[in-house]
């Protein structure tokens, strides 16, 4: 018998069919690291998964570029000396 999964509830199996997924946080990036878990899950799956966070965080004061207007393109070589940046902590 196999392990149960995260498919296992009736909300996240109609994900299965699903080829790309967005996973948001609204409430500064601690919420969006909730979602790492689901996110591996359908990476294993081989869906394409793409993460995104309304921040708290002056990305402004940073070097990551602005791919559209008000949205930044943040990675963990991303710099800047926000003290709060919990985007950065999770790329």
């Amino acid at each position: 018998m196999s392990a149960p999964s995260l498919f296992d509830t009736p909300a996240l199996h109609r994900l299965r069919d699903s080829e790309r997924v967005l996973i948001a946080g609204a409430r500064g990036g601690f919420d969006l690291l909730s979602g790492l878990p689901l996110a591996f899950a359908l990476h294993e799956r081989q869906k394409t998964v793409f993460l995104a966070n309304l921040t708290f965080t002056p990305v402004t004061r940073t070097d990551a570029p602005q791919v559209a207007p008000g949205v930044f393109a943040v990675d963990a070589a991303t710099t800047g000396s926000p003290a709060y940046f919990p985007e950065r902590r999770c790329s």
